[in-house]
C-alpha cells in the first residue's frame, strides 16, 4: 500500500492490522522517518520503506533495514533523542 497524507503513522497502522507486510510512504516531513524507525516492530509487517522527498531530490529509506538493525529497546529509543 501507498500512502501520501498527513496521516502516515496512522495509515501504517490500518495496514498492518490489515495484514498488508509492505508499506511504502511519501513525506517530506523527517519526524514520519523517526516515528517508523521507533515503532516498525510494534507494527508487524516486513516491509516499511519512506520515499522522501526534498525539493527535486527523492530518497528512498528502508526504515525495515535500520529498524531490524538496531534492537527494538534501542530504536524505540530514538524518539527521546529526536525529541531533544
Amino acid at each position: 500500500m501507498y500512502s501520501r497524507g498527513s496521516e502516515h503513522s496512522d495509515t501504517a497502522t490500518c495496514c498492518a492490522k490489515r495484514g498488508t507486510k509492505k508499506v511504502v510512504i511519501r513525506t517530506v516531513d523527517s519526524d514520519v522517518v523517526f516515528i517508523a524507525v521507533s515503532h516498525f516492530h510494534d507494527l508487524h509487517i516486513e516491509y516499511l520503506s519512506i520515499n522522501f522527498d526534498v525539493g527535486n531530490h527523492l530518497r528512498r529509506i528502508p526504515v525495515h533495514a535500520i529498524a531490524n538493525s538496531l534492537k527494538a529497546g534501542d530504536s524505540k529509543a530514538m524518539m527521546m533523542f529526536h525529541a531533544i
